[in-house]
């Protein structure tokens, strides 16, 4: 509660009813009205916040709270607030709470919003249909052939809207994903990785490759209804191949190849991030495509004392953070790039991986979307 006997919805600072000033003296429009009373408050409200509490004794505490910054406030408003008040004060709290307006009833009362996600929760194809996604449509489909009614898309609109519900792009999961084995990575090799860092003080990187393409991601842009912008593009195929290395402490390391990455790239990079941390041990965590887990690899990473590299479980991409670096890179430092060759592309790639890695907090940021990065935080 606040001086005043406010909570939290409504802070008052402080109110003063003087008497009105001469017109010669006004210099504020609102000091123009023909009131014999002027009332000055200053009140700071949080959005879409309501009003739940209010002075026991409201008119006499109003008047002898002086004000440190006041604004000139209509008597009327202060009516307003003082019927509030009276309202709690014969009520309770209830009696602040919105009343339901009046018009037609609601034609659905069973769909309420546990019901709601209970089916969107579900698969899509458990109710027929080809794939698991849901649209407004397959919701509205579902909902009147199981409430026998007819209702509008605006209703299924607005219902899907009151569950707290959002139209999401879901992630990649991999048919060929092995549950038990990502289950005993995580009670096996993440403590272990764990361990490592924590034993040699090291500095713990995640580890990728991409592609980046020559074929833009397209952005969105605003455009008179039924006529498609159109966004000029190359038709030349082809692409730079990248690889990073990132960590949670904001630092991204970075390197453009022209051909396809094989074992010795791969080596090269490793050997790159070691002399970049000349005094630190490195434990480095990647997945297992094949340059990762040759005999030419694995025999390099066995004569580096510094260097204690661990792989992730097999189609696992959600679970390495260096993953979301491509993710942002492609859409949306080069969304809708204008490169028309190659040679443009790998500058600009470059550049922009570069405005990356100065820029810790959102390197940071993207470190920590992945779900397993709290563990290794």
């Amino acid at each position: 509660m606040t001086p005043l006997g406010f909570e939290v919805g409504c802070e008052v600072v402080g109110v003063r009813l003087v008497p009105r000033r001469p017109v010669e003296c006004q210099d504020d429009p609102y000091d123009r009205r023909e009131d014999d009373v002027e009332t000055r408050v200053r009140v700071r409200r949080r959005r879409d916040r309501r009003v739940v509490g209010y002075p026991c004794d409201a008119r006499s505490e109003l008047e002898d709270v002086l004000c440190r910054r006041p604004v000139v406030v209509h008597h009327v408003g202060m009516l307003g607030y003082l019927e509030d008040m009276g309202r709690r004060e014969a009520n309770g709290v209830d009696g602040l709470h919105r009343k339901s307006g009046s018009g037609r009833p609601r034609l659905l009362t069973d769909l309420d919003d546990t019901s709601l996600l209970k089916i969107v929760l579900r698969p899509a194809t458990d109710f027929g249909f080809e794939t698991d996604l849901w649209t407004i449509g397959r919701l509205h489909h579902v909902v009147q052939d199981k409430y026998d009614t007819v209702i509008s898309h605006d209703t299924i609109w607005r219902r899907v809207r009151d569950a707290g519900l959002t139209y999401q792009k879901p992630e990649r999961q991999y048919f060929q994903v092995d549950e038990e084995a990502r289950q005993e990575w995580m009670r096996t090799e993440a403590p272990a990785i764990r361990r490592c860092v924590k034993n040699f003080k090291a500095l713990l990187y995640f580890q990728d490759e991409a592609n980046v393409s020559l074929t833009a991601f397209l952005g969105k842009t605003w455009a008179p209804r039924g006529k498609t912008p159109r966004q000029k593009v190359t038709g030349t195929r082809g692409g730079v191949a990248a690889m990073s290395a990132i960590n949670g402490r904001g630092r991204l390391l970075f390197k453009l190849l022209d051909k396809r990455i094989n074992s010795g790239d791969v080596i090269a990079f490793l050997g790159e991030m070691l002399r970049h941390h000349p005094k630190r041990h490195l434990v480095v965590v990647m997945d297992q495509a094949p340059p990762h887990t040759s005999h030419k690899t694995t025999d390099y990473i066995a004569t580096q004392h510094r260097l204690h590299v661990h792989h992730l479980p097999k189609y696992s991409p959600d679970w390495n953070p260096d993953e979301k670096v491509w993710n942002h890179l492609k859409h949306q430092e080069l969304k809708s790039h204008q490169a028309k060759n190659k040679d443009e592309l790998r500058v600009l790639t470059h550049r922009k991986l570069e405005h990356m890695a100065k820029n810790p907090s959102l390197l940071r940021g993207i470190f920590f979307r992945c779900c397993v990065a709290e563990y290794f935080a």
